[in-house]
């Protein structure tokens, strides 16, 4: 077995490497598999995830590529964990072992405790958040993706995003990428069940794909019950060799138990109880929600005209405190442009976009009466616009070099008309404007050293913007919306992907000195609030980092046909205030400054593979922004065995939490925890067993 790679060897390939042309970069995080699909051609509206790749990893910044079938399709596939799992830059959390998590990137969204914020959601390009930037989990089936782009930070320009997290793209399997059937199976522990059953073919110019998926769980926790039933499907024809369009249609039916936050010598004292008032109010989180989009995908002489529309119908029945009854509906297009052709004889590709959302929706709020629905004590409606115009354009001026620039104009408003009790009209407008200039080096065809400066804008939700009324306080008078600037950051940051010998790596370093982040302030009186911090400083390392162990010969040249891969992530994210006159410079609560993840994994060339895993947190989570109480440090084993058939035949089974840990998965920020356990604590799952068996054909 090979040692680890050594600086030494490091510095000599760098020192070694010649400056050769800007190459296309194909840096996997784990060496690709090839599959036949029996297809040919290929989509235009969805790029093939070698094309995707090639061109993600041209961004001089943090970016990750994820490509299903290579990765978390060999395990357990219950989250949206499960698929980010082992990326760099990313931290995700289920809150109670369901599909709901809080997912940062960047520390983004720190400030909500529920759902997501800070993030642009998108599947094949456009929006899955709602138009007041909210998003769900359980919009995403990680079963019917291909592949998945994350574009950490400013970087996600390249997308029109300009939240500090970024961007994600879950890009749908298509006729082209798909299997003609598959049939997937998981079960496991606390009565998890998922499984799927899709289809994919090309016929002359038409191509389909559609799958349809049913999940369930009893849950680790009291009152976690989860029964969601997805159809994730889309249609392709190619009109011309150079015009081809798509239709997507996704049907979401997902219905939640919340087992709440307890206090930490509760879950010390037994992690499977929900919160006392969640049984009590019979508390969850249920709603249907229907996505349709269309995109026409032009191109001509290098150049690619893309128009989408689309449009997210949700209709939400929310038991908490209060009943909440929230009917949405968020239309939309997205028109980009790009052109590859060269300028002053030199590579160039100019990127210009265009995107609008707008949002309304019917908000109606009730009594709980122990679990049902009283008496009504508000209604009002709602209304969301984001139009957001962005280009890039990257430039090699030298062989190696290039030179990235680019900018975005964002417009946003939030309105609220409030009919019952009484009449209240307001609304809030937000501008922002964004550049973005950063380079790349490629110091050969397999290592790059990039840099970017970029600024980040993001206007309040909905959830941060509007009171929060708690019956029998209802409102009489008054603005329905809060006063709240838009959250703003200026972001440096600079790393290097790259492949060597047995060695992959991708590492990058971010400041961020961000204005008005929106985070819980103390009100007085033992409430609190969303509000502008003055001032914080996010910064970190996001560091992957994977090693071929048996890469090349043994003394005796013979080739090494089976290899152990050791994957393996850090991130050090420290999320401060700066100077605050309420919490100085303490650390932002409800993300640990530490996270380390990895995966021993043995393959034989027959298909099998087997090895251990591991997750540790080393360092406290705060749940106080006074960092006056905390969630403990925690280490978690598992191991995961599996074997893949070239006939299309794969099984799986899967351990987690071998040592059957007790830890917070998530916690919840409040502002001031005043040094005493607070119900804030979200019990991560037990030991738990998981097996799966795919049949494709």
């Amino acid at each position: 077995m090979r040692k680890f790679i050594t600086l030494l060897t490091l510095l000599s390939c760098l020192g070694s490497a010649h400056a050769q042309e800007t190459k296309t970069q194909n840096l996997p995080t784990k060496l690709a598999t090839i599959v036949v699909k029996g297809s040919t051609g290929d989509s235009s509206t969805i790029p093939s995830a070698a094309n995707a790749r090639a061109q993600i990893e041209q961004v001089p910044g943090g970016v990750n590529f994820i490509e299903a079938d290579d990765s978390y399709l060999l395990g357990r596939t219950s989250n949206l964990r499960d698929a980010l799992d082992y990326q760099p830059g990313i931290y995700i959390q289920p809150r109670f072992g369901a599909q709901e998590s809080r997912i940062s990137i960047r520390g983004s969204g720190l400030g909500r405790n529920f759902h997501g914020r800070g993030i642009l959601m998108l599947q094949d390009g456009a929006p899955l958040n709602l138009a007041d930037g909210g998003f769900d989990m359980q919009s995403v089936e990680p079963l019917a993706v291909d592949y998945i782009h994350v574009y950490r930070g400013g970087n996600g320009i390249f997308v029109g995003s300009a939240n500090l997290g970024g961007a994600i793209d879950f890009v749908s399997r298509t006729g082209y990428s798909a299997d003609k059937v598959q049939l997937r199976l998981e079960a496991g522990s606390f009565g998890y069940i998922h499984a799927q059953a899709s289809s994919g073919m090309v016929v002359g110019p038409y191509d389909y794909y559609a799958s349809v998926t049913e999940y369930k769980q009893d849950g680790f926790r009291a009152q976690s019950k989860q029964n969601n039933q997805n159809l994730f499907s889309n249609f392709g024809v190619k009109i011309t060799d150079n015009v081809e369009n798509r239709t997507f249609l996704n049907l979401i039916k997902t219905d939640s138990q919340l087992p709440g936050q307890i206090t930490k010598g509760q879950m010390t004292t037994n992690p499977e109880q929900a919160n006392a008032g969640n049984i009590a109010l019979n508390q969850q989180r249920d709603y249907s929600l229907m996505r349709l989009a269309n995109r026409t995908t032009v191109s001509w002489d290098g150049q690619e005209l893309n128009g989408t529309l689309f449009w997210t119908y949700k209709d939400l029945y929310h038991p908490i405190v209060q009943v909440i009854d929230q009917v949405t509906n968020d239309p939309g297009i997205d028109l980009n442009y790009r052109n590859k052709s060269d300028l002053l004889d030199n590579p160039n590709n100019f990127i210009v976009g265009a995107r609008t959302v707008y949002g309304y929706g019917n908000d109606a709020r009730y009594f709980n009466n122990l679990g049902n629905t009283g008496a009504q004590f508000l209604s009002r409606s709602t209304g969301a616009l984001n139009v957001d115009l962005y280009c890039v354009n990257e430039y090699t001026f030298l062989p190696s070099w290039t030179l990235v620039t680019g900018a975005e104009l964002n417009y946003a408003s939030r309105s609220s008309e409030r009919i019952f009790p009484n009449a209240v009209s307001n609304e809030n407008e937000y501008l922002g404007f964004n550049p973005y200039a950063g380079a790349r080096y490629a110091v050969n065809d397999k290592i790059l050293i990039y840099g970017n400066v970029s600024r980040s804008f993001e206007a309040p939700s909905f959830g941060e913007l509007q009171p929060f009324y708690q019956p029998p306080f209802a409102p009489v008078a008054g603005s329905d919306l809060n006063d709240l600037s838009p959250q703003t950051a200026t972001t440096i940051e600079i790393g290097t992907r790259g492949e060597c010998g047995p060695a992959t790596w991708d590492v990058t370093f971010y400041h961020s000195l961000v204005d008005n982040e929106l985070l819980t302030y103390n009100l007085g009186g033992g409430a609190s609030a969303t509000r502008n911090a003055d001032q914080t400083i996010h910064q970190g390392i996001e560091l992957g980092l994977n090693i071929d162990l048996f890469q090349g010969t043994d003394p005796k040249g013979r080739i090494f046909e089976d290899r152990l891969w050791l994957r393996q992530v850090y991130n050090w994210q420290s999320f401060t205030f700066d100077n605050d006159p309420q919490f100085g410079n303490n650390q932002i609560a409800s993300a640990p400054e530490n996270y380390y993840r990895a995966e021993l994994l043995y393959e034989h060339p027959c298909g099998f593979y087997a090895g251990p895993n591991v997750e540790w947190v080393p360092s406290v989570t705060y749940i106080d922004n006074a960092n006056t109480y905390w969630a403990n440090p925690y280490a978690l084993l598992g191991f995961k065995i599996g074997y893949v058939s070239p006939k299309g035949f794969n099984v799986f089974f899967e351990a987690k939490n071998l040592t059957d840990e007790t830890y917070a998965s998530a916690v919840s920020m409040i502002a001031n925890a005043g040094g005493r356990d607070s119900a804030q604590f979200l019990p991560g799952d037990g030991r738990g067993f998981y097996g799966g068996v795919v049949w494709k054909w």
